[in-house]
């Protein structure tokens, strides 16, 4: 009987709960696509950038869950020490804040005040300012 191998191409989905039963290989680009905001042009954007530390362990690690794995890297061991990131940026830094900003004034909270200074990673005031400067010019 041959052994069969389950190899897992890493992406962001592998940095998920998601657990593939006998996964034994992952291959890592230390690549993903990640979701941002453009402020010069206003727009939401989604760009492929390397990955932090952090993302890279968490893929490594569907590797072996059930049984000895291991996990490829396709870049150099000095390119991953000296070029990537420890952490990853809190997606709430990256993305436009108009949704937050509308969420928080519909439950009555002033998303400046109330809102931005309770979470684990505050976004600037300003951006928060601006993201409901920009509701209020929509209408």
């Amino acid at each position: 009987k041959k052994k069969k191998v389950k190899v897992v191409i890493s992406t962001n989905v592998a940095e998920t709960s998601v657990t593939i039963p006998d996964v034994t290989v992952v291959i890592d680009l230390l690549t993903a696509k990640i979701t941002g905001f453009d402020a010069a042009r206003d727009l939401p954007s989604l760009t492929e950038q390397r990955v932090a530390k952090d993302a890279a362990n968490q893929r490594k690690g569907r590797a072996g869950r059930v049984q000895a794995g291991e996990c490829f890297r396709l870049v150099s061991e000095a390119t991953f020490e000296e070029k990537l990131k420890a952490h990853s940026s809190p997606e709430i830094e990256r993305v436009s804040l108009e949704g937050v900003a509308m969420q928080a004034l519909a439950m009555d909270l002033d998303p400046v005040d109330d809102l931005a200074p309770d979470l684990i990673d505050p976004p600037d005031p300003a951006a928060v300012r601006r993201a409901v400067d920009n509701l209020r010019q929509l209408g």
